[in-house]
């Protein structure tokens, strides 16, 4: 499955307040600090982390109408970076008639509206929990990872919001999907036994077959070969009956 993770080296440009001058490093961390779990438009992602942070610069310019010193920093940054149309996984924390609600990495909210499944759950007021329409053993409740696609996201105040669709090959409760995985694995093996079964047969049956057609063809052999003898056989009499006329009709 493609990951929404994604690590970026990039370069970065602080302004860097009067109070850090003799700790330009700790200003450059709080800079990045303030990045976290945040939307960043310029990279398309949320900053989950950052490591390798570097000063570019041994000395830092001093703005002209502030007095913020400028430094450039290269960092990288671990990004939370989902694209529509792609799985994301998360856990259910909340199952309601008409939407669930969902938690991707423990941290992203994320909504699946029941319209959004293409009727291929329903939900049981029973058992508080989604049922497939086709399979009531596929149950999808609070507690449940899930494996969704992507159908849109919406970034609010630097805060990202998702929003998901169950329905399609692949999506649903990832415990389901694993078994119903292993069943078809157990049932491909199977048909792959039989067919090699049956492979080993037909090779045994070409075997008799070849050992049968070689003793026809053995045996008619042999019978041809006796018939050879006994024609060679019937020759000679007769020439031995034409010799011994010949000879007693010179002796008349």
């Amino acid at each position: 499955m493609a990951t929404s993770l994604l690590e970026v080296t990039v370069k970065l440009r602080f302004d860097i307040h009067p109070s850090k001058t003799n700790d330009i490093f700790g200003g450059v961390k709080e800079q990045l600090n303030q990045k976290l779990m945040r939307y960043d438009e310029e990279f398309g992602g949320v900053v989950l982390a950052y490591f390798n942070e570097t000063l570019l610069d041994t000395k830092a310019p001093i703005l002209i109408s502030l007095p913020y010193a400028s430094v450039d920093v290269r960092a990288t940054l671990l990004l939370f970076k989902p694209m529509v149309g792609r799985p994301l996984e998360g856990v259910v924390n909340k199952v309601g008639v008409d939407h669930l609600g969902v938690l991707v990495l423990g941290v992203f909210n994320a909504s699946i509206a029941i319209e959004a499944t293409g009727g291929a759950f329903e939900y049981d007021a029973e058992e508080s929990c989604w049922a497939g329409s086709d399979d009531f053993h596929h149950q999808i409740r609070e507690g449940t990872k899930i494996r969704l696609i992507l159908r849109g996201q919406r970034e609010v105040d630097n805060l990202l919001s998702l929003q998901g669709e169950l329905g399609l090959d692949g999506t649903g409760s990832v415990e389901y999907l694993r078994k119903n995985a292993a069943r078809a694995g157990e049932k491909d093996k199977g048909s792959s036994a039989k067919k090699k079964n049956k492979r080993k047969e037909k090779s045994a049956n070409n075997l008799e077959e070849n050992g049968n057609a070689e003793t026809r063809d053995k045996s008619a052999e042999k019978k041809k070969r006796k018939k050879s003898e006994r024609e060679e056989a019937e020759s000679d009499d007769d020439r031995k009956k034409r010799d011994k006329k010949k000879r007693k009709k010179d002796r008349d």
